[in-house]
């Protein structure tokens, strides 16, 4: 709420600018400019935590750690504000480890648990610490609450546990993705690749054959079906898809190579060698 007097109508006018003018530089990676702002913001109202965490930030932009470190522990482990507490969680991440940043993240949820920046950053400080259940809980959280990225950073995150070889994690995110419109590209695909490495081939088999419906029939799906193929003991079906494959992407290095492992006759190993051999002269 503004204040009614002149005064102090001005002074917070000029406040208002001095926190956007900061806000802007730190979003445009310019940490000078940003704690001058800052710097002038906190002349003007010294007792302003906003101010302390303005210029707190812009102090690890600039790499001033010891000088950022008294700023956020002005307010104590706790922060009341949502923004200060997320910065605050990154900073004991950095300088602590993921698990102190974590700790302060989730003690701030418990204040604001609907904040995007919050939700956000402990989803990612856990995931950090190695706590696959609690950064899918997160996950979800975010999504019930619209607070989640688009559907292709929800696949990227996905994938990302899923090379910390955390499959059930990725499987089960991808799961809630899949079940939401619209769809992003490449979700059923992955979702067919955490089936596979938690051992659930038939749910893989129906991820990549639903894939391959809705118009995805990248190698990544051909491979995926071919892999589930040799599971099951179905050489000739494994090669049947191997070669819809390279009949689609003749120069696919993994269908290649699954090919060269896979392959049936000598002949067949012929050709497969050749098309490699092909492929890495052209590369």
């Amino acid at each position: 709420m503004k204040p009614s007097d002149g005064a102090e109508y001005s002074e917070y006018g000029v406040a208002a600018r001095l926190r956007a003018r900061a806000v802007a530089a730190l979003e445009a990676r310019r940490p000078a400019e940003a704690l001058a702002a800052a710097r002038a913001l906190r002349t003007l109202r010294p007792d302003d935590p906003a101010a302390r965490q303005l210029e707190a930030a812009a102090r690890i932009a600039r790499g001033e750690v010891d000088a950022a470190r008294p700023l956020f522990e002005a307010d104590g482990d706790a922060p009341a504000d949502p923004e200060h507490a997320m910065l605050r969680a990154r900073f004991e991440a950095r300088e602590s480890g993921p698990h102190r940043g974590l700790g302060i993240a989730l003690d701030a949820l418990a204040r604001a648990p609907l904040d995007p920046a919050l939700l956000s950053t402990a989803q990612e400080l856990a995931a950090a610490a190695g706590r696959a259940p609690l950064a899918l809980v997160l996950a979800r959280r975010r999504l019930a609450t619209g607070a989640a990225p688009d559907g292709a950073g929800l696949v990227q995150l996905a994938h990302r546990y899923l090379q910390a070889g955390w499959p059930e994690t990725a499987r089960e995110l991808l799961l809630d993705v899949t079940s939401r419109a619209p769809e992003p590209p490449g979700a059923r695909v992955l979702l067919g690749e955490a089936c596979l490495a938690s051992g659930r081939i038939e749910d893989a088999r129906t991820a990549f054959e639903g894939a391959r419906e809705r118009g995805e029939c990248s190698a990544a799906v051909w491979l995926g079906l071919a892999r589930i193929a040799v599971a099951l003991g179905h050489r000739d079906a494994a090669r049947a898809n191997v070669a819809a494959g390279l009949a689609e992407q003749p120069a696919d290095a993994r269908l290649l190579a699954f090919a060269l492992v896979q392959g049936g006759d000598a002949s067949d190993e012929d050709e497969w060698a050749a098309r490699a051999e092909r492929h890495l002269a052209s590369g």
